[in-house]
């Protein structure tokens, strides 16, 4: 995240961290520790989020993370 009062000078935005880039995993699986996360996509349904997803890279893997969100 990033902001400009002008529009020509960018800086990080005071809480410029959406995510930590640790996901948690079930089943006793270890967390995954990406070294990349983008293209955060969030899935509605009845107009309300359900999942978000998200491109991930770790190592020469890339892969789309599907993450559910508490209703």
């Amino acid at each position: 995240m990033m902001t400009s009062i002008n529009g020509v000078n960018w800086q990080k935005a005071i809480d410029f961290t959406v995510m930590n880039k640790r996901i948690a995993q079930t089943g006793g699986n270890p967390d995954i520790l990406p070294d990349r996360m983008e293209r955060p996509f969030v899935f509605n349904e009845n107009n309300k989020p359900i999942a978000l997803s998200l491109a991930v890279k770790k190592d020469n893997d890339a892969y789309i993370v599907i993450v559910p969100l508490k209703q």
